[in-house]
């Protein structure tokens, strides 16, 4: 008995279309925008000018970022993880030096109490 084998060969025409989503136009941008309300309306919270220099750092704005970093630290100047931000955008940057002294920052005020 000979048996056959059938193979098939899926082509494009046999692949189901895949509908593909149009881009969504500039999240960042938006969430920037967010978050400049944000301040408008409560200028005295540092979160708003922390998310917002995230974004711009993500964005290689390294100057916008540090200038929000700035902001959010002469608003609570005990969020020391705001001093590795500011390390994280100056060596993204290659301000080496500054980057130094803000990670020195952060890990003075990060260690635990004795």
């Amino acid at each position: 008995m000979l048996v056959a084998k059938l193979m098939i060969t899926a082509t494009s025409s046999m692949m189901p279309r895949v509908r593909q989503k149009k881009p969504v136009v500039n999240d960042h941008e938006r969430a920037i925008a967010e978050y400049t309300k944000s301040i408008e309306v409560n200028p005295g919270a540092p979160d708003p000018f922390i998310n917002r220099g995230l974004l711009h750092a993500q964005r290689r704005q390294f100057e916008r970022a540090l200038a929000d970093y700035d902001k959010a630290l002469a608003l609570a100047p005990s969020l020391e993880f705001v001093h590795y931000n500011k390390a994280l955008a100056y060596d993204n940057s290659g301000s080496a030096k500054e980057a130094t002294a803000e990670y020195r920052i952060f890990l003075e005020r990060a260690k635990p109490a004795q």
